[in-house]
């Protein structure tokens, strides 16, 4: 029993696994020793399920809180439409605000995260390791997937806002400074604190290199939301934008 003892103490503090909830509170309170720790080889099972959960979490309380305004501004849109007997457009109105609509958009969101996150972590992988950092794709995946902590809780908070107010952040008009607003907010710029901590810790680098690819990687998505706005121009002026 003296001998086991005494082998628990001589194993190394950092080869100790954290459990996933220490992970949680380590990223949250103190996250670069806790990606130094970990390696960023921490289980992915809760930053899935944050990512899953946020996501259909927002997206079905933001469709739920504006189907109302959604049908009626459909059905308006089709009764301009020549050709549409009024029985198709109710018809055409029902199915896009059924429930099997709702429960397809949430499909379609956990899929678009669940890809962004494998792109995000490949690019920002790819420029970390031309930047002189040293680490695999795993660990690149890892620190993507825990820095998702703050965009889960933000999704928690808008959800919560629009089923309780009936509204959501909704930005009128196009443009760079547009694109700009939409992707800031306190929890892009804590994710974005915690990636760039994160590659510093584990890919064995500094900090203001670290920051080179993640905010370029932010800076691309201000772009990809401009591009989707000045489409969406062409399309029909007046296309409302949510905030992320």
């Amino acid at each position: 029993m003296e001998k086991t003892g005494l082998t628990e103490q001589l194993v190394p503090e950092k080869e100790k696994k954290l459990r996933w909830w220490q992970v949680l509170w380590g990223v949250i309170r103190h996250p670069g020793s806790t990606f130094q720790q970990t390696g960023g080889r921490a289980g992915l099972g809760l930053p899935a399920f944050l990512m899953i959960g946020g996501t259909v979490f927002l997206t079905v309380a933001t469709t739920l809180s504006q189907q109302g305004k959604l049908a009626a501004e459909m059905q308006k849109r089709l009764a301009e439409t020549p050709k549409i007997p009024p029985e198709q457009i109710e018809r055409i109105v029902a199915i896009s605000t059924s429930p099997a609509a709702v429960a397809t958009g949430a499909v379609m969101a956990i899929i678009g995260v669940l890809i962004a996150w494998i792109i995000q972590s490949g690019i920002l992988h790819l420029l970390v390791r031309a930047l002189g950092g040293k680490g695999v794709f795993r660990q690149a995946f890892g620190i993507v997937g825990w820095a998702w902590i703050p965009l889960f809780i933000g999704c928690v908070i808008r959800g919560t806002y629009a089923l309780a107010t009936g509204k959501v952040p909704i930005t009128e008009g196009m443009g760079l400074w547009h694109a700009i607003t939409v992707n800031t907010n306190v929890f892009n710029a804590w994710n974005l604190v915690l990636l760039i901590i994160g590659f510093s810790a584990v890919y064995g680098m500094t900090k203001m290199r670290a920051a080179i690819p993640v905010v370029g990687m932010w800076v691309l998505t201000v772009l990809l939301t401009y591009a989707a706005g000045s489409i969406g121009q062409g399309l029909g002026p007046g296309t409302p934008t949510g905030v992320p």
